[in-house]
């Protein structure tokens, strides 16, 4: 992808000594993905011939290695561009990876623009669902209440006639004896930010607090938005985390608080500032509850780094069943503190023998195994998700 643009005109010293630029990348199958450069954009110039390759210039404030400079003679005739390798040795000097070709007098311009970035992007999630039956003799019939999970991961899809390890529950770590619960879960709402290693995740499930009143929504509210307008901001204050949107499982946020500004008393309407952006619009009218203190559970590490708009998170998921509130940290900088729901990808199959697993992603290959609950029936097969679609069927045989 390319971003086209006019530095001289967006750049220039009057404007901004440092520059930041916003994409979000999208394709056909993967996720929107953010992408935030921040770079000193002020330009300078050379104090000493560009002969080798470590440029003295007027100021060196603000560049880094990796960066790129856009090197300019005075008469604009000739251009280049070099890469940082180091700053120094000298004071507002820098070092190139490579000498430029053109020996840029004293006086030429030198506009710093962003360096290299490598951008991950991943598919979409996709539902995996189907019919549990159970084969007795020649006859197969719907099977009810079975217990469906994924089983196994591997977060690469295997080279065919190769034999690679699931993904442990802890990379590296040692064999579970027997079988083990794989190390993912879905995530809902999508990170909102970026959690790089070492990032931990907590199950909190915090309960309402049922001290103090409901509020409500007085605006339609669009996602991306940090602020509401709430009937009243009574029992609430800053760092208080609050679920936007309570009383719809799909669309609850839960959120901290950062700010308030009340429009008069307890009792009158306030303006609330949140912590992150929302995920998600929530119309006018909806509820807003104060959320009360988490559990006591110790936090485990991820596994891999999440990325903003991750629907899935690695981590160690032993021992979790069902769906639980948890909370994702990161200390910085810059400091990350968001609040989602988590389900483990199991589910039971309905009276005709259906059932649908919650949405999964970030995985190459997944074993998914079925049992009857009345019985010792049951089976496993391995499946490499098609992203293509949206929604993978499967029908598994239990005998």
């Amino acid at each position: 992808v390319g971003v086209a643009g006019r530095p001289a005109a967006a750049f220039a010293s009057a404007v901004a000594t440092t520059g930041r630029i916003e994409l979000e990348l999208a394709a056909p199958r993967l996720a929107t993905t953010s992408v935030v450069a921040e770079f000193a954009c002020h330009r300078r110039s050379l104090t000493a011939a560009a002969s080798a390759a470590v440029l003295a210039l007027d100021s060196a404030a603000g560049l880094e290695a990796g960066q790129r400079l856009l090197l300019e003679d005075v008469i604009g005739t000739t251009a280049e561009i070099a890469i940082i390798a180091a700053t120094g040795p000298g004071v507002n000097e820098v070092t190139l990876a490579a000498a430029p070709s053109y020996p840029f007098p004293s006086g030429s311009v030198v506009h710093p623009l962003p360096g290299d970035r490598t951008v991950a992007l991943r598919p979409r999630p996709v539902t995996i669902c189907g019919r549990v039956l159970k084969r007795a003799g020649t006859t197969t019939t719907p099977l009810a209440g079975a217990a469906v999970r994924v089983s196994k991961v591997w977060r690469r899809n295997p080279l065919a006639g190769t034999s690679v390890d699931p993904e442990l529950p802890v990379p590296g770590g040692p064999v579970p004896v027997g079988p083990w619960d794989p190390p993912l879960a879905a995530l809902w709402p999508p990170a909102y930010a970026d959690v790089p290693t070492p990032g931990t995740i907590t199950v909190e499930d915090r309960p309402v607090d049922g001290g103090v009143a409901a509020k409500a929504l007085l605006d339609d509210v669009a996602a991306g938005a940090r602020q509401l307008r709430l009937t009243n901001a009574d029992g609430l204050a800053a760092a208080s985390v609050i679920a936007v949107d309570a009383s719809d499982p799909e669309r609850r946020e839960l959120v901290t608080v950062a700010a308030i500004a009340p429009s008069g008393g307890p009792a009158d309407w306030a303006r609330v500032t949140l912590g992150v952006p929302l995920a998600f619009d929530h119309r006018r009218g909806r509820l807003v509850r104060r959320m009360g203190a988490p559990g006591g559970a110790a936090p485990i590490a991820l596994n891999y780094a999440v990325t903003a708009g991750d629907e899935a998170v690695l981590f160690d998921a032993s021992g979790l069943a069902d769906s639980h509130q948890v909370r994702l940290d990161h200390a910085g900088p810059p400091v990350v503190m968001t609040f989602h729901r988590i389900s483990v990808l199991a589910a039971t199959s309905d009276a005709d023998g259906f059932y649908r697993l919650p949405p999964i992603a970030r995985v190459g290959r997944i074993e998914i195994s079925a049992k009857d609950a009345g019985s010792a029936a049951r089976t496993a097969v391995e499946l490499a998700p098609d992203y293509d679609l949206p929604e993978n069927h499967l029908d598994l045989v239990v005998s």
